[in-house]
């Protein structure tokens, strides 16, 4: 029994003495550090998708909040404005939301985020789209 005992001490020390340690999976590159720094600054980052006539579109803005109406007093909540070829369409109170049954051809969509406090638009950002 003794034997057996420094046989696996023997083994376990040989198995925990070599140099072929695995590498860990998760290396960050310094560019994509510096990508997630740049986007840490109040702005208006919109992600937009065609499927037929609707159109997706998801608006993120980082440090505030969208409101559940235009008539709140916190500078950091606010709302969408959406144009549609340099007409307003409508006031949006949510993130994401869709744009149904949108004409054939080229359109230029702004999306705009207002403050609900002061009414002014704090960040803007404009997109075309074909259909």
């Amino acid at each position: 029994m003794k034997k057996y005992i420094t046989m696996l001490a023997v083994l376990l020390v040989a198995a925990g003495c070599t140099n072929d340690k695995p590498r860990p999976e998760t290396i960050v590159e310094a560019a994509a550090v510096e990508n997630v720094k740049m986007r840490a600054k109040d702005e208006l980052i919109v992600k937009h998708e065609v499927r037929g006539s609707t159109v997706y579109i998801e608006c993120f803005v980082p440090n505030y909040r969208f409101s559940s109406s235009s008539d709140t007093s916190d500078p950091k909540e606010g709302f969408i404005k959406l144009w549609i070829d340099g007409k307003q369409s409508e006031e949006i109170f949510t993130a994401a939301f869709m744009m149904k049954n949108v004409p054939k051809g080229y359109h230029t969509i702004t999306v705009e985020f207002v403050s609900s406090a002061t009414k002014h638009t704090e960040f803007k950002q404009t997109f075309e789209i074909h259909l």
